[in-house]
C-alpha cells in the first residue's frame, strides 16, 4: 500500500503546484534595503517579481552564504527604482561566468536545488548538456502521456469496444491481437515524431560529418522540446512566462517518470491493475468506506 500512498501524494502535489499562484522568498543573505542595482537598457520594469525568481534567477541560500548561482550585485549604483521590479527583470543577475553549463539550465528547483549526486554533468559542455535536457524532456513527456494512459485504459477504456481489460502492462499485447500490425502503426507514429525532431532540432548530416567529433549535436538556435507543434496556441509569447512554463513541464515530467516506474513495478508484482487497486485503497483508507 506504500506505493498507493505515494501516488496519491504525488497527484495532490501536482494539482497544488499547477494551480497555486507563484510565490517566492528573498534569499536570506540579501538585505533588500541595501541592494544597489543597475538598469539594463532593455529592462521591462513592469514584469512581476515572481516571474524571474520562479525560474531560478534568484536562488535562496538558506544559510546566509552566497552560492555560486546566486545573483551578482552591483554596489556602485543608486536604488531609486523599486526593488521588486528591478529584481524581477534580471537587474540582479546570476554571475554565470563561474557556473557550469549544467547549472545555467532551468530546472534547479527547491528543495534540492542543483541535484546531481552522481556527477553526471561533470565536465560536460553546453552542447552535451543540451542533449541531456532534450532526453529528459522527451522521457518526461512520454511518461506524462503514459501515466494518463494507464489510468484511462484501466478505467473507462474508450477504444476497442471495451475488449481490452486488465493491468495496463498487458494491454498493448491485447491490442496487437485485436488489430493486425498494431505495433507497426505505433512505430510509424513514433517515427513521424522523431523525424520532425531530427529535422527541426538536429544538425544536418553534412555538418555532423565535418565536425571534429563526428557526432550529431542539437542546433545552437534550437530550443529544447520546441517542435513547432502548438495547435491550441498555449505557448506564451512573454519570455518570462515561457520559462515558467518550461519549469512546470520539467517538474511534472520528472514526477511522471517516477510515478510510471512505480505503477509498472507494482503491476508486475501484484498482477493487478494499478487503477483498480488505487480506487479501492482510496475508498477504504481515505474515505473509510467498507465493501
Amino acid at each position: 500500500m506504500m506505493i498507493q500512498s505515494l501516488i496519491l501524494i504525488s497527484i495532490l502535489a501536482v494539482a497544488v503546484e499547477s494551480f497555486r499562484p507563484s510565490t517566492v522568498k528573498f534569499a536570506s543573505s540579501v538585505n533588500v534595503n541595501k541592494i544597489k542595482m543597475t538598469a539594463d537598457e532593455n529592462t521591462d520594469f513592469d514584469a512581476p517579481l515572481e516571474r524571474r525568481m520562479a525560474v531560478g534567477d534568484i536562488v535562496p541560500s538558506g544559510e546566509g552564504k552566497p552560492l555560486a548561482s546566486e545573483p551578482a550585485y552591483n554596489q556602485d549604483v543608486d536604488t531609486d527604482a523599486p526593488v521588486d521590479r528591478r529584481m524581477a527583470v534580471g537587474n540582479i543577475k546570476k554571475s554565470t561566468s563561474s557556473l557550469s553549463p549544467a547549472m545555467q539550465q532551468l530546472g534547479a528547483l527547491p528543495p534540492f536545488g542543483f541535484f546531481d549526486p552522481l556527477g553526471l554533468s561533470d565536465g560536460k559542455t553546453a552542447a552535451e548538456m543540451k542533449k541531456y535536457r532534450e532526453s529528459e524532456l522527451k522521457h518526461g513527456r512520454v511518461a506524462m502521456v503514459a501515466a494518463l494512459g494507464i489510468f484511462t485504459g484501466e478505467t473507462i477504456n474508450p477504444l476497442f469496444d471495451h475488449k481490452i481489460t486488465g493491468p495496463a502492462i498487458y494491454q498493448f499485447q491485447q491490442a496487437d491481437e485485436l488489430v493486425s500490425f498494431f505495433w507497426v502503426g505505433v512505430v510509424f507514429l513514433i517515427g513521424l515524431i522523431e523525424g520532425q525532431n531530427i529535422i527541426v532540432g538536429w544538425d544536418s548530416p553534412g555538418k555532423t560529418s565535418s565536425s571534429t567529433s563526428g557526432m550529431a549535436m542539437l542546433k545552437e538556435d534550437y530550443v529544447n522540446g520546441d517542435l513547432g507543434f502548438d495547435p491550441l496556441g498555449i505557448k506564451p509569447k512573454d519570455t518570462y512566462e515561457y520559462e515558467l512554463m518550461q519549469v512546470k513541464e520539467l517538474s511534472n515530467g520528472r514526477l511522471a517518470m517516477l510515478a510510471v516506474a512505480g505503477m509498472v513495478a507494482q503491476e508486475l508484482v501484484t498482477n493487478e491493475g494499478i487503477a483498480q487497486e488505487f480506487i479501492i485503497w482510496s475508498l477504504t483508507n481515505v474515505f473509510k468506506l467498507d465493501f
